[in-house]
């Protein structure tokens, strides 16, 4: 009895201890009562913090014990409140009063510099310094999140309500994760629990919250602690206050041209350690605005970090007017110091301390060979600001290459015993892409993330709910378990039974309907096992040579799942067999991403019929696909008679052409048939390297017009013929021709950039130019082939930014023939020309006022397309237009062929109308002579070009 007793005492302490934890809560409001919706409140013995909810309340549950608690907020003056905790929340209310400012000792005299210059550039100077001042950290973040749409256009009203779609509240989210970095790069998230409703449409602020103000970029807009931060910014002192002991400047953020991709508002800086004290800055994406800001505490008196961040996105797209808020907090900072840096560094304005200046000049000339990188910061003297930036520059360099040396020589990848030689071999590999990786990032889900209940919540959460909220949350509770736990296992890469689930749910069963001839069908006839097929009217089109052509792709797959033991686990590897009936090849897809290799078979075969010629034609494809990810190879052959422009880029979409044929009777299409067979072979030698290799024999014929149809005839008007018309085509092209030739290329991106994301190397877009050097060899007498030429091209592609101002991008191709002696004219050089008002093709690479086969050419070529896309420039210096996210751009297109006679295009865009469309505007010119002109309707940059085939 006394036993039971005992155990009975003990578990009902245990399970009552929540109930008596302590902590302390209250209101934070200012000296007219109203409450400060999301103040700071941090735990200086603790490093712990919370904020005030958009009521002002706060609770932040504590050990027994005494605490100093600082009350932050933005424009107000901190607050100190020193509290005792015992084992029941205690009440406390603050009253935070605004902050006064006053103007520093320094006066800003007529024609003299602001003093808010001396501070940015001692600011600027020891950025560098805070970013590698810590060698490690590790925070526990909060983040709450919620959208909804403001105001929703007429036509779309009727349609969301009928769709059940609560316009007021469309997304809700919290979670909770611990966050680790690791100098120089490393970063890893672990979600400890989550819960979501709805969709954030890609407004996920952790772009900022896992990034620094110290770096020269955030989110792709240029910090005002950048080098490069005078050429965007103006600064200005607004004033001086003291908190906690430190001097603090207030410095107004103004952008010498306000726009995307830069910031304006209020930084605040502290005096001497020239560190962000906390910040309100706003800037733009797409006409998007993004409000950042944030609050930072000295961790430990020694390193400041952000301990509350809050951000505020609105805009307007479509119509549809819509706002994000989030809100996240940083707590428990554990932080270790760099120890090759001292504790602090005394920055000189060299500008204003000459003398001071010019002594440290002397001392570093007297030290120069005697100490190195690491000495020189070590010593903790005080630097100029240019000596500064120039030693953590050497620093970082420095690291970057002990770095490299260290896993070259096998440091970060010494085997465990035990493992096996694949495992130690994938291990090996991931480091040799992580050598190029500048930025690392993990991030996982913990098992109970999704499971966790209101009462974990209740607990756990450091921001209390408002009234609003806690009604609310009654319905997001219900629908955030499962929406959360589909999403975030999707975004984890987990086939989870609840996904499969949702899957099964969704599939209304293998029945053919006469429906699926109109938008196509995908049946599953068997394990793991599916045919599909598109639609129908989707693949019938029109021209002058067929009449109306009608095709559709059909795919029918099989996959395998093969289970091999490893020495750890057993794992399952995927072998793919496909095939495909249809009128594309097949896409250059990747394989599955992970340490495993994977294959992928499919044979793929496009009927076509031609209508007018009364003519079945069709071809076969058969392609292997093969090896791990980055070094991936595909292996194919494809036989057939086919019908093929003499343009194997199509500068011509057979839905456009099908239009201008049938409603405005033009013909720009030009057509021959072949019988043929192909082979290919491509393999990525590594991530940034890849060879290609193919032969095509071929017995071409040339087609002519067979039909004369057209909707609405126009007498003034008739199809053009089929036959192309070239400057350089001196001779009618043949009625029948054999072609056999080779082809043998290299594409590579020599300074491609990296990240590693949960161990797996991300190629990083537009770091590095790709380069691509092609030689074709035609073969006279292979099977009767009656071409003869050796063909060498080379192209340069690159996209990069221009600062904040814009962006570039600019592609030259270059080739000659080195023979000639036979070129069958689908063998000649082509460029892709435009006649019509509708843009179809890559507007960087494409001409919009040539003719399309006019300059075509078996000999020497050079084109080139500059393509700039401006922040601003005429219309977008108007706030009301680059708000709408409108651009503006501005090409010029070059060719220089024997017949060109130096042949310049010159245009102006207006980019993102409605975000979808691009108008144009184009002139063309000859040795300098002006030729033609024209207005042009395209599809945004932002979103590519579309193949409308």
């Amino acid at each position: 009895m006394t036993m039971r007793l005992i155990l009975f005492l003990l578990l009902v302490g245990t399970f009552n201890m929540p109930l008596f934890a302590g902590g302390v809560r209250g209101t934070v409001k200012n000296s007219q009562g109203q409450g400060l919706e999301f103040a700071t409140i941090f735990v200086k013995e603790t490093g712990s913090g919370t904020t005030t909810n958009v009521e002002g309340s706060y609770e932040l549950r504590l050990d027994p014990g005494t605490y100093t608690l600082i009350f932050q907020y933005l424009g107000y003056e901190s607050k100190l409140e020193e509290v005792a905790i015992g084992e029941r929340f205690k009440e406390l209310d603050v009253v935070l009063r605004q902050q006064a400012f006053e103007l520093k000792q320094v006066e800003v005299i007529e024609g003299r510099e602001d003093p808010a210059y001396t501070v940015m550039r001692k600011a600027i100077a020891k950025a560098s310094y805070h970013r590698q001042q810590l060698d490690s950290y590790s925070a526990q973040v909060y983040m709450k999140g919620s959208g909804r749409l403001k105001k929703t256009p007429f036509y779309l009203r009727k349609m969301l309500k009928e769709e059940g779609i609560d316009t007021s509240v469309a997304f809700v989210s919290e979670s909770v994760s611990r966050i680790e970095y690791t100098r120089p790069n490393k970063f890893k998230e672990t979600v400890i629990s989550i819960r979501k409703q709805g969709n954030d449409n890609a407004t996920s602020p952790n772009s900022y919250i896992f990034s620094s103000f110290y770096q020269p970029e955030i989110a792709e807009a240029i910090s005002p602690l950048s080098t490069q931060a005078f050429a965007y910014y103006r600064f200005k002192m607004e004033g001086y206050f003291v908190d906690r002991g430190y001097g603090v400047n207030k410095i107004k953020v103004i952008p010498r041209s306000r726009g995307e991709n830069v910031f304006e508002g209020t930084i605040y800086i502290v005096e001497d350690w020239w560190n962000i004290h906390s910040l309100s800055l706003k800037t733009y994406k797409l006409g998007i605005g993004i409000q950042v800001d944030q609050v930072y505490a000295p961790i430990e008196g020694i390193a400041w970090l952000p301990v509350s961040h809050k951000f505020y996105i609105d805009g307007k797209v479509l119509g549809l007017a819509f706002e994000y808020n989030y809100l996240a907090t940083a707590s428990k900072y554990k932080i270790k110091l760099n120890p090759d840096l001292p504790a602090d560094v005394k920055v000189v304005d060299e500008k204003l301390d000459k003398e001071l200046a010019k002594e440290i000049e002397k001392r570093k000339t007297e030290n120069a060979k005697s100490a190195s990188t690491y000495d020189k910061l070590a010593e903790g003297k005080e630097l100029t600001r240019k000596d500064l930036r120039n030693l953590m520059f050497d620093y970082e360099k420095e690291e970057r290459k002990a770095a490299k040396e260290k896993k070259k020589k096998g440091q970060a990848t010494a085997p465990i015993a035990g493992q096996d030689q694949a495992k130690q071999d994938s291990i090996k590999k991931a480091d040799d892409d992580n050598l190029f990786a500048i930025e690392e990032r993990e991030f996982k889900i913990d098992t109970m993330a999704l499971k966790r209940d209101s009462s974990y919540w209740s607990e756990i959460r450091p921001i209390p709910l408002t009234t609003h909220e806690l009604r609310g949350y009654t319905r997001v509770d219900s629908l955030a378990k499962v929406e959360s736990e589909k999403q975030a296992r999707e975004d984890a890469g987990e086939d989870s039974e609840a996904i499969k689930k949702d899957q099964k749910k969704k599939k209304k069963g293998n029945a053919f309907s006469l429906g699926d001839l109109i938008s196509g069908g995908n049946y599953k006839i068997g394990k793991n096992q599916r045919l599909s097929f598109e639609s129908l009217p989707g693949n019938l089109f029109f021209n002058p040579v067929e009449g109306f052509s009608l095709n559709s792709e059909i795919k029918y797959a099989i996959t395998n799942k093969i289970f091999k033991a490893t020495s750890e686990k057993t794992e399952a590897k995927k072998d793919t067999v496909s095939v495909t009936i249809g009128s594309s090849p097949p896409q250059q897809e990747m394989p599955a991403t992970g340490p495993k290799p994977s294959r992928r078979f499919e044979i793929g075969i496009t009927p076509r019929y031609a209508f007018a010629r009364e003519k079945l034609t069709g071809k076969g494809r058969l392609s292997y696909f093969f090896g791990p990810r980055f070094k991936w190879g595909q292996a194919h052959v494809e036989a057939g008679r086919y019908i093929a422009q003499y343009n194997y880029e199509k500068p011509i979409s057979e839905f456009i052409n099908t239009y201008l044929n049938l409603i405005q009777e033009r013909n720009y299409i030009r057509l021959f048939e072949k019988d043929y067979l192909r082979l290919g072979y491509n393999k990525n030698l590594r991530e940034n390297w890849k060879i290609m290799l193919g032969a095509e024999w071929a017995k071409r014929y040339r087609l002519s017009n067979n039909t004369t149809q057209t909707w609405f005839n126009r007498d003034d008007r008739e199809y053009d013929s089929n036959t192309p018309v070239a400057e350089e085509l001196t001779e009618t092209i043949p009625v029948i021709e054999k072609a056999a030739f080779v082809n043998l290329g290299v594409e590579a991106r020599p300074w491609q950039k990296y990240r590693s994301y949960n161990g797996r190397t991300q190629v990083m877009e537009n770091t590095s130019p790709t380069l691509t050097l092609q030689y074709r060899k035609g073969i006279k007498g292979l099977l009767g082939s009656d071409v003869n030429y050796d063909l060498i091209d080379f192209t340069y592609q690159h996209r990069f930014k221009v600062g904040a101002r814009g962006k570039m991008d600019l592609k030259v191709n270059t080739g000659i023939f080195l023979n000639n002696d036979y070129v069958g004219f689908a063998d000649f050089k082509h460029f892709n020309g435009n006649r019509i008002a509708l843009i179809t093709a890559d507007p960087v690479g494409s001409f919009r006022l040539l003719d399309y086969y006019k300059h075509s050419t078996a000999d020497k070529y050079i084109s080139a397309h500059a393509h700039y896309q401006f922040r601003k420039f005429l219309f977008t210096q108007i706030p009301e237009v680059w708000l709408m996210g409108l651009k503006e751009n501005l090409f010029v297109n070059y060719l220089a062929t024997p017949t060109s006679q130096n042949y310049v295009e010159v245009g102006y865009s207006i980019d993102n109308i409605f975000r979808i469309f691009r108008v144009e505007a184009a002139a063309s010119f000859q040795n300098g002579k002006y030729q033609d002109f024209g207005v042009f309707i395209g599809i945004a940059s932002s979103l590519g070009f579309i193949d409308f085939d």
